[in-house]
């Protein structure tokens, strides 16, 4: 039995979920609605934001594959130096000019490979900790679900960008 008291927390319900948020938050957006600024200095929209969790889906689901594969050692490799703002950046500007449509199915291709990459993972290895290659150290299981709570929270992000963006009623 688990000491880990996200233990009880069904992860792949997590993720699902965290998931479902932020699909849900996006549901209606076309090309252009997608282009709103998702914080007050305009630097990102909701497109970007999707490109955003994507991009980490990508560099999650590389990180648990090699964690399934055994792998316990990790070199923090995507950002050197920390430069996770960076990283971002070009993540970002690699993207540019994408349609939404395009975005998207990348959001759920991403999304796919995380979740094979994680069910490979054997339940005795969920407690284990592990440094990933962004530089945390936690359990896998709390890695997991922190890919869930990221989606929950960029969710909320382009909620309320809508609500900002919405007329308001009289």
């Amino acid at each position: 039995m688990s000491d880990d008291p996200l233990a009880s927390i069904d992860l792949w319900s997590a993720l699902q979920d965290g998931r479902g948020q932020l699909l849900r938050a996006i549901d209606g957006l076309d090309d252009a609605s997608a282009a709103l600024a998702v914080h007050a200095d305009g630097d990102w929209s909701i497109a970007d934001l999707l490109t955003h969790v994507a991009a980490w889906d990508e560099l999650c689901a590389d990180f648990f594959a090699r964690v399934a594969g055994g792998e316990r050692r990790f070199e923090v490799v995507a950002a050197p130096d920390d430069q996770w703002a960076t990283w971002n950046a070009t993540r970002i500007a690699e993207a540019r000019g994408a349609a939404l449509a395009v975005r998207t199915e990348r959001l759920h291709e991403c999304h796919d490979q995380l979740l094979g990459a994680a069910a490979g993972i054997g339940e005795a290895v969920f407690d284990e900790h592990v440094e990933a290659p962004w530089g945390v150290e936690d359990s896998v299981r709390a890695h997991l679900l922190t890919r869930a709570m990221h989606d929950g929270e960029h969710a909320l992000t382009i909620l309320e960008a809508r609500a900002r963006s919405a007329p308001a009623l009289d």
